[in-house]
């Protein structure tokens, strides 16, 4: 634009010039051409002047040019910079976000999960134990029929147990006030003793029972001789036995310890229980008892005491020697009726013996007898039994 400008600016003045020179006739050429070669060498140096002043103003507006340029490249680059640093600060803070939201979303269905399981093993046990009560109750509630019909037949039989001792005694009293004579008179007193025996037995298995049920037995803790014992429980014993001829024997020989520290009463009774059970139940052959105990490296104050029991009768059969030791039970209703007896008499020496810290074993099989294996544990006394042991 500048260069055109001044193109015409030159023009100007060449028409002017020739202006001039019409108008100046006057002039002869030497003097007219000089005038012109200096007029265009004003003009060229004019021109050359403005074309570098021309250049100097373009090298000027080509430096600003050029600041300005690099100002706006610095300010952009600035500008690229902090967008760049915004953007990786966003894109943190984004990233951060995710981290902390997928965290967040991981821990809520982490806890979601450990409440479902919570609550399905909850649901699951809930009616694992509904099912478990449910059963339960059914259980018992045929336990509590089967023991209605139990004590049913047990009171039948205790009726029948307690009447027939009570005619005895009733029928045989009114004899001896009927008939004067000696020999009928032995006869009728010993019947109504042996009755009186009997019903006192019945009477003493039902209070027993019912004292250990209400918590009222407590151990009474002195030294006893377990020879003395085992001969008492043979003296009682060995009558009956001889009157149905079985062979019935006590051996002593693996007992190392007689003298201990215990409920002779108690124990007394637990052996008689079983031995008189195991006589009653043997038509031929033996009831055998064995008494025999070992010491513990551990425990030398202590005898565990073994008391086996074997006898070769009726036996009991498989299926009823896991209710053996029940209350009212009785294996054989049949050999029961035929024999006496309340039915109390193991349930009450299981009782006993888990109250003395031991337990009872037992093997059988129907028709060829059976053992129980009585196991107490029992401190061993320096001093020696002060009397027999007697039932209170």
């Amino acid at each position: 634009e500048q260069r055109m400008a001044e193109r015409e600016e030159a023009e100007k003045l060449i028409h002017q010039i020739q202006t001039d020179s019409i108008i100046m006739v006057y002039r002869d050429t030497e003097e007219l051409k000089a005038e012109i070669e200096s007029t265009m060498t004003r003009m060229m140096e004019s021109v050359l002047a403005r074309q570098q002043n021309i250049r100097g103003m373009e090298n000027n507006v080509l430096l600003e040019d050029k600041k300005v340029m690099d100002r706006i490249w610095y300010f952009i680059t600035l500008l690229e910079d902090y967008e760049q640093a915004n953007m990786i600060r966003e894109a943190e803070e984004a990233h951060t976000t995710v981290n902390l939201t997928t965290e967040r979303i991981f821990m809520i269905v982490v806890i979601s999960m450990v409440i479902l399981l919570l609550f399905s093993w909850l649901f699951v046990n809930d009616i694992n134990k509904s099912r478990f009560y449910k059963k339960q109750l059914i259980r018992e509630k045929a336990r509590a029929e089967e023991l209605v019909v139990v004590k049913q037949r047990f009171m039948a039989n205790m009726s029948h147990e307690i009447r027939t001792p009570l005619n005895s005694i009733i029928g045989f009293s009114r004899e001896l006030q009927k008939n004067n004579a000696p020999q009928n008179k032995t006869t009728f007193t010993r019947a109504i003793h042996e009755s009186s025996v009997h019903l006192l037995d019945i009477v003493n298995d039902i209070l027993d029972f019912s004292k250990i049920e209400a918590g009222r037995i407590a151990l009474n803790l002195k030294p006893v001789n377990l020879k003395t014992l085992g001969q008492e429980v043979y003296n009682t014993l060995s009558v009956i036995a001889f009157e149905k001829k079985i062979d019935f024997h006590i051996d002593y020989e693996e007992l190392n310890h007689p003298n201990v520290l215990g409920d002779g009463l108690r124990i007394k009774q637990v052996i008689l229980n079983i031995a008189s059970n195991a006589i009653k139940f043997t038509h031929q052959g033996s009831v055998r008892i064995s008494v025999s105990d070992f010491v513990r490296k551990e425990e030398p104050a202590t005898a565990y005491l073994h008391i086996r029991i074997a006898d070769t009768g009726i036996g009991i059969a498989e299926e009823d020697q896991d209710t053996i030791f029940e209350e009212f039970s009785q294996s054989d209703s049949q050999a029961t009726r035929l024999h006496g007896g309340t039915g109390l008499g193991l349930s009450i020496s299981k009782k006993l013996v888990d109250l003395m810290g031991g337990n009872i074993e037992l093997f059988s099989q129907k028709g060829k007898g059976s053992v129980f294996s009585v196991h107490l544990p029992l401190k061993i006394s320096e001093s020696e039994a002060e009397a027999a042991v007697s039932p209170q």
